[in-house]
């Protein structure tokens, strides 16, 4: 039995879920050094308020063919003609002087060149937009050299079987502002 809510009668922290599936396992490539995106995967969400927050979810099955020196981002563009870049201050694009920008997962170095090697990947934070624009997030990789990915499969052969799969999964939820908040971990 479904429970149907008139209009403007929610309420609680979420107004709205979104959820984009990729179910074809897709091979990404990446250059040095360079932010790529990977996994063939987007969502969008429209805020319903400029004060809102989008809790932003990605479940991303990978096996890398080489190994990989890399960090792994979720990206924010405002609009299909906006910018792709950074979604917050938990990914810059330097650290502390530091060259290789930091991402929401890490590396996958010594993992590579080894079929068995693979993971699911869990991404979860909270953006803060500051818009009702549509909102589109991907994923995107920065390696020390160049190489390949694969997500939704261990490894895909050369007509397109893999030898297992999975889905990549992409949940997007617009938050109210009333019931978020936020906490640094550098004050009390």
């Amino acid at each position: 039995m479904a429970i149907v809510f008139p209009n403007g009668t929610q309420s609680g922290p979420v107004l709205q879920t979104r959820q984009f599936v990729r179910n074809t396992p897709t091979q990404s490539s990446y250059s040095a050094d360079t932010w790529t995106a990977v996994a063939n995967l987007e969502g969008n969400i429209d805020p319903t308020s400029s004060s809102n927050y989008i809790r932003v979810k990605f479940i991303l099955p990978i096996a890398a063919g080489t190994q990989a020196n890399s960090s792994l981002r979720i990206a924010r563009r405002i609009t299909s003609g906006g910018t792709w870049g950074e979604t917050d201050a938990t990914t810059q694009s330097t650290y502390s002087g530091v060259t290789r920008p930091r991402g929401h997962h890490m590396s996958m170095f010594m993992a590579g060149a080894n079929w068995s090697n693979n993971w699911n990947i869990a991404i979860d934070f909270i953006d803060y937009p500051n818009t009702t624009s549509t909102v589109y997030y991907r994923a995107e990789m920065i390696s020390n050299g160049s190489g390949s990915l694969y997500f939704g499969a261990n490894s895909l052969g050369s007509n397109g079987n893999a030898y297992t799969t999975a889905p990549c999964i992409c949940i997007l939820e617009d938050l109210d502002s009333n019931f978020i908040g936020t906490y640094d971990g550098q004050s009390s």
